[in-house]
């Protein structure tokens, strides 16, 4: 269980291990509607600046977990902690989906080796 955006890149970080600073990687922090953990789904992995998002699978994950609310993740192999355009758009994208599903986005968050960013603080969810 966790409260905060620090809490979640703290149990995320250890799923972007050993690739965080070399390629791109998509997960999905998949929970009850207590904020529980019910699993972490690997999306997705690219290259150094992209990685392929396709929202049917979140979908088909949030679905046959039975998630009631998500936290999308991703890192920046960069370590460039600023959300590109590409980021707000998918985000957006997914908000909406998870809207039509009845489950809450509570946030995406971009990690580096160093540090991260929460869409959620940041007020951009």
């Amino acid at each position: 269980k966790f409260n905060s955006s620090r809490q979640a890149y703290k149990i995320l970080y250890p799923f972007f291990e050993g690739i965080i600073d070399h390629k791109e990687s998509f997960k999905i922090l998949l929970c009850d509607n207590r904020n529980r953990i019910l699993g972490v789904h690997h999306l997705s992995e690219g290259g150094l600046t992209g990685t392929v998002v396709d929202i049917r699978i979140i979908a088909q994950s949030i679905i046959l977990s039975n998630a009631r609310s998500v936290i999308l993740a991703h890192n920046h192999p960069s370590g460039n902690l600023k959300p590109r355009e590409q980021d707000k758009n998918v985000t957006n994208k997914i908000k909406n989906m998870c809207e039509l599903l009845g489950v809450n986005l509570l946030d995406h968050i971009i990690l580096t080796s160093e540090n991260h960013f929460s869409f959620a603080d940041e007020g951009i969810i």
